[in-house]
């Protein structure tokens, strides 16, 4: 199956490939993050893109959830600095609409047993100084509060695994 023919069977199903475009033209800061760090998630003209919630919804928060799914399937490094790098951006961006799903849909979720991407150590080794404590109650609510003073020891150095 050609890439035209997956646009159109996608066209067929409901996909309005409009917002995810008008997105892209939009200026915004997340799109600016996201060309510089995960062009590949963004790329329109990629069949597995289009099958994506960002093309889907145009929004940060489904590209967000692509993210998240990417990274736990590539397990590669390189990408999961560039994802984070791109999260950590939204999620201290200031706006509701970035924050939220950067830490509710893949900070508080890239740790969890489920998902089995990382430990706990190795996301506090990735999050900015005081994110921890800034996050704290969010960061208990979804990693309880064992996970809470795991993620704590492992950023102040007092952990050893």
């Amino acid at each position: 199956m050609s890439f035209e023919t997956d646009i159109e069977a996608l066209e067929r199903e409901g996909w309005e490939p409009e917002k995810a475009i008008a997105t892209l033209e939009s200026g915004e800061d997340w799109v600016a993050w996201a060309n510089e760090l995960l062009p590949e998630m963004i790329d329109l003209s990629d069949a597995l893109v289009c099958t994506g919630y960002f093309a889907e919804d145009g929004s940060a928060r489904g590209l967000i959830w692509d993210l998240l799914e990417n990274v736990v399937s590539r397990a590669d490094d390189e990408f999961t600095a560039r994802a984070f790098a791109f999260v950590l951006n939204c999620a201290e961006s200031g706006e509701a609409e970035l924050e939220k799903p950067a830490l509710i849909g893949f900070l508080c979720k890239v740790a969890q047993s489920d998902v089995g991407m990382m430990c706990l150590d190795e996301l506090a080794a990735r999050l900015p100084g005081t994110m921890i404590e800034d996050r704290a109650g969010l960061l208990a609510h979804h990693y309880g509060s064992e996970g809470l003073a795991i993620l704590r020891a492992a950023k102040s150095g007092r952990r050893r695994h």
